[in-house]
């Protein structure tokens, strides 16, 4: 993920065969085409819409424990991706499959490590990662902090996502292991939106100089109505 200079779902997916992610950084709507075209659940969360093998969106877990939480780079270890009915292998059962992410640890180290990284339209990212040790080969503590503002080119679009992991390891005796690790985050979010604007059918093909009947997409089928009296603009 570093190599790719990727940070969620959005971005890592495309990465691989056979899927497709939504949003605005993904490779398909993600919508509900049936009718009017439907983008506002895709809108609030496009980590967890995706497409494998073009058949269905896969389960998300944490841990291998199901969640709806999108995951980031900034506390995530490895990431597990296994696509189609191999999924049950992890307990859940969609068929799309399975997107699995394994959280940081405490390995009873030290580590000290900063990123800040500037984007096009003022977006920018700074992520920690500290980590010590208070008893030695016993006890270790590890944190890490997000803050992530990300811009689009319409000047109203933005996500802010701050978040902050706490991760700890007790060795009480050898070949023992208490983990324990807390999460806290707060996203808020104005994405752009894939689709051209509308106006809910105000707006139709009419104009009174033309003193004629015209077409309107919203109420009539253009197959279904008289073609000489269509008058467009």
């Amino acid at each position: 993920m570093e190599d790719l200079n990727v940070t969620d779902a959005t971005n890592l997916l495309p990465f691989l065969g056979n899927i497709e992610t939504s949003g605005a950084d993904g490779t398909f709507s993600g919508g509900n085409t049936a009718g009017t075209v439907v983008l506002e659940g895709v809108n609030r969360n496009p980590e967890n819409n995706n497409r494998i093998r073009g058949l269905a969106s896969a389960d998300a877990s944490r841990n291998y424990m199901p969640t709806s939480i999108g995951f980031d780079s900034y506390n995530v270890d490895r990431v597990t991706v296994n696509r189609g009915p191999n999924s049950i292998l992890f307990g859940l059962g969609a068929p799309g499959g399975i997107i699995d992410n394994t959280t940081i640890s405490s390995n009873l180290a030290t580590r000290n490590t900063v990123e800040f990284t500037i984007a096009s339209f003022g977006s920018y990212r700074f992520n920690f990662d500290v980590e010590r040790v208070l008893v030695e080969d016993k006890l270790g503590i590890r944190v890490a902090g997000l803050k992530d503002r990300q811009k689009w080119r319409q000047d109203f679009s933005l996500e802010d996502d701050q978040r902050l992991t706490i991760a700890a390891l007790f060795k009480p005796f050898q070949n023992a292991n208490l983990r324990v690790s807390y999460e806290d985050g707060e996203i808020d979010a104005r994405r752009p939106r894939p689709n051209a604007p509308g106006d809910g059918g105000i707006t139709r093909w009419w104009d009174p100089a033309f003193n004629q009947v015209t077409h309107s997409p919203f109420d009539d089928e253009f197959g279904t109505i008289d073609r000489d009296i269509i008058r467009a603009p």
